[in-house]
């Protein structure tokens, strides 16, 4: 999902990938597991262990790429279509997290040193999930939706600051 996620931007910017992107949500939605887990990878055809099945960065694609289709292309079917898809992945989000903290993935992989904390990252995402669900729920008429999840981010947000900013 990496990919597909980081790229969507510039190659949306070149390409029309409207069509692409909608059978990509099929297959996230169609490899998302009982529990709320999207897999870093979708299908899923190889089943990886640990941080590359199940990274918050990754699997948040389900969420954050419905939100780039919609801003790009105005796609509000996908945001309806996957809509609970998405919820689920944000309460997987939650039931991993401590204190509103995440503190397992991938991190911040491509640097040669480990100088950023893994939360911080992982963290990150879940934060952003939770904003752009809340903008998600506001899109399709959901308000009681958008204050729980813009509550939400609210309480990640003030965990995050508390545990890796400094007065």
């Amino acid at each position: 999902l990496e990919q597909d996620h980081l790229e969507f931007g510039s190659v949306s910017r070149a390409y029309d990938v409207a069509a692409y992107y909608r059978e990509f949500f099929r297959n996230m939605a169609d490899s998302q597991l009982s529990n709320g887990l999207v897999p870093d990878t979708a299908p899923e055809y190889a089943i990886f262990g640990g941080a590359f099945r199940d990274d918050p960065n990754w699997g948040s694609m389900i969420i954050q790429g419905a939100w780039e289709l919609y801003q790009t292309y105005g796609d509000t079917p996908t945001l309806s279509t996957y809509y609970s898809n998405m919820q689920r992945y944000l309460a997987y989000l939650q039931s991993r997290s401590s204190g509103n903290l995440l503190t397992y993935g991938l991190g911040d992989w491509g640097t040669l040193e480990t100088a950023t904390p893994l939360g911080v990252t992982s963290t990150y995402a879940y934060y952003l999930d939770a904003i752009e669900m809340s903008k998600i729920a506001t899109v399709l008429g959901r308000p009681s939706d958008a204050t729980t999840y813009s509550t939400l981010a609210q309480q990640i947000a003030s965990s995050f600051n508390a545990k890796y900013l400094s007065a």
